[in-house]
């Protein structure tokens, strides 16, 4: 089984999260998708980055990290 995270600057009071994981869900409905953040501060890639580097070795090998 495949996994995928993400970690936008979307936030939650709109559609494209959602959007985005029914896309994913419907081109490989056996992936599992985790949602590390999707408050990151718009366009703050440094935060983003820091977010990520404290849990992407936790994940198995093969997981494709969308930032």
């Amino acid at each position: 089984m495949s996994v995928i995270t993400l970690t936008t600057d979307w936030g939650l009071r709109d559609h494209y999260v959602a959007a985005l994981k029914g896309e994913l869900i419907s081109l490989c409905p056996e992936t599992r998708i985790v949602d590390i953040s999707h408050d990151i501060d718009h366009f703050d890639i440094l935060q983003a980055s820091f977010m990520l580097s404290n849990c992407y070795e936790k994940f198995p090998a093969g997981t494709v990290h969308f930032v």
